[in-house]
């Protein structure tokens, strides 16, 4: 509950995201929702009271004071972005909330002028009248709520939908006179508390959904097409949990790793939705489901040049377990170009070693074959063991890397040649030991 009334989240939801043709249903259904009934009965009966002798003024008094603070408060919480009927809080029902008062100084003065001068004036006045009902809801300041340009203002703002609404109060109200004579009072009073209560949200509603005009602040904001994206891809997300936890239930991880194949990530941002499902699925005790997203999402991420992401998630799924394997060698390469290019020895070693670990025999581990020879030269300074990873290797005919890889065979022989004739060297220029 918030400081209006009951706070229906998925009401405020339906009222943000709707026009005015989709919302109409529910401005009509408003005045019969929530606090709205108990106040329109409680209203009607004061005015019923009072109606009826000089002696039960006051329950008049109270009863329109009342009307006139709700109406303003209605039009305030929709403005707001709250789509539940307000409370008549206590300060209201005492007479001490100041806006009580203000929302009806504008409605007396207009019916002071009508008994005095009835005429156009004083209806073309009364036509401001909602338009200071929504400056006093979003103000609170009487002065403020009666500077003719911010009425002006408003009326431009909220356009067909004000003056529909005092087409509709206005036909009411004569409506209301000529059914008085055939029906009952507190009928006719109850009907157009009605009317005018789901006049006010209609009025909220257009404040609201046109506030960045109005320059007023909200309450909930409305949803963006990114927003509603974001939304749907949350909601897919956890169908596609719950559905894998039901799977996981009967021990059938073979088909919640075949869902998360089938189901498509996004629709927000397809990244996000695979590193959200990768650390939710961490952070259960599903290993294997984890692993099934990594090696899924490392392709993905390789696909849209996010090396770096890619290598972080084949790490992190080794140390998950070391028996982690890609789902093809062809997505090794590049991982091991950029853990060469950013010299994180430790993890080539790793990746060279769960290569030929997941993929012994295939043909595709010929592309690690240069990057393996360059590790061993530059990084381990070990010309040994890249010269003996040659020789391994056999004739270079056909070979992927050939041609990379007879430079690293040149440049080998020239060092073990330099190698050879500086020791050669070394033991020329020794000295003799003497012979006796």
């Amino acid at each position: 509950m918030n400081g209006f009334g009951i706070h229906d989240e998925a009401a405020d939801q339906r009222m943000s995201a709707s026009n005015l043709a989709a919302y109409l249903p529910q401005i009509l259904l408003y005045p019969l929702r929530g606090h709205c009934p108990p106040v329109i009965l409680l209203v009607t009966l004061l005015l019923g009271i009072g109606s009826r002798s000089i002696v039960a003024l006051v329950p008049l008094i109270v009863g329109v004071l009342w009307a006139a603070h709700y109406a303003v408060r209605v039009i305030e919480n929709t403005s707001y972005g709250h789509a539940a009927p307000p409370r008549l809080t206590g300060d209201a029902l005492m007479l001490a909330d100041a806006m009580t008062w203000s929302a009806l100084v504008a409605p007396a003065l207009l019916l002071v002028l009508h008994l005095k001068a009835p005429g156009v004036t004083v209806m073309l006045l009364a036509a401001l009248l909602p338009a200071h009902w929504i400056a006093l809801a979003t103000t609170r300041s009487l002065v403020a709520a009666s500077h003719p340009l911010r009425l002006l203002h408003i009326i431009g703002v909220t356009g067909v939908a004000y003056v529909g609404t005092c087409a509709l109060l206005i036909g009411a109200a004569l409506l209301g006179d000529w059914l008085s004579a055939h029906v009952s009072s507190l009928l006719v009073v109850a009907a157009w508390l009605y009317l005018l209560f789901a006049a006010c949200h209609l009025l909220g509603f257009v404040a609201y959904h046109r506030h960045e005009r109005l320059g007023l602040g909200v309450h909930v904001v409305r949803p963006s097409r990114e927003r509603e994206l974001d939304e749907a891809q949350s909601q897919r997300l956890e169908a596609l949990l719950a559905q894998i936890t039901t799977l996981r239930t009967r021990r059938d991880n073979e088909a919640a790793a075949k869902l998360m194949h089938e189901t498509a990530p996004g629709p927000a941002d397809a990244r996000r939705f695979h590193e959200d499902l990768y650390e939710r699925l961490k952070a259960l005790p599903a290993r294997g489901l984890a692993l099934t997203q990594a090696a899924r999402m490392i392709p993905f991420l390789l696909d849209r040049k996010q090396v770096d992401r890619a290598l972080e998630i084949f790490e992190n799924a080794l140390d998950l377990d070391a028996s982690f394997r890609c789902e093809s060698p062809l997505h090794l390469p590049p991982l091991a170009e950029r853990a060469f290019e950013t010299r994180q020895t430790r993890l080539l070693g790793r990746l060279l070693e769960s290569a030929q670990a997941s993929f012994d025999g295939d043909q595709a581990l010929k592309l690690l074959d240069g990057i393996h020879v360059r590790k061993l030269m530059e990084l381990d300074r070990d010309e040994a063991a890249a010269r003996r990873l040659l020789a391994s290797l056999g004739s270079l005919d056909g070979h992927p890397k050939a041609a990379e890889l007879e430079t690293y065979a040149q440049v080998l022989a020239v060092g073990a040649t330099g190698a050879a004739t500086t020791t050669g060297q070394a033991r020329e220029t020794e000295p003799r030991r003497p012979t006796n």
